[in-house]
């Protein structure tokens, strides 16, 4: 019976209403935020990489800059979490919850 108690109480829970209204779970799921701190990790490497190696001058006559293309897929990435976080929970508890 202890050893149920605890394993409930690690376990988190979402309110009731929030449950109702919430239209994609699995974003709160391990593969979905494993692959956005994977996401974020890399992102992080690179923008210290980036600092290193990156030198602007060179690709002055370029139409496409290798770096910036990767840092605009970051963003576009981040962009859509963004947008699947607030269609799943909907505006309201997206902005009342702190880890946001």
């Amino acid at each position: 019976s202890l050893g149920s108690s605890r394993e409930h109480t690690m376990e988190w829970k979402l309110p009731s209403e929030e449950q109702v209204y919430e239209k994609l779970p699995w974003t709160r799921g391990a593969l979905f935020n494993t692959v956005v701190s994977t996401a974020i990790f890399l992102n992080t490497v690179w923008l210290g990489i980036e600092t290193d190696l990156h030198h602007p001058e060179v690709y002055e006559n370029q139409s496409l800059d290798p770096w910036t293309v990767v840092n605009y897929c970051f963003v576009f990435f981040f962009c859509v979490e963004l947008l699947i976080r607030i269609y799943s929970r909907t505006w309201w508890p997206f902005i009342t919850d702190n880890w946001n």
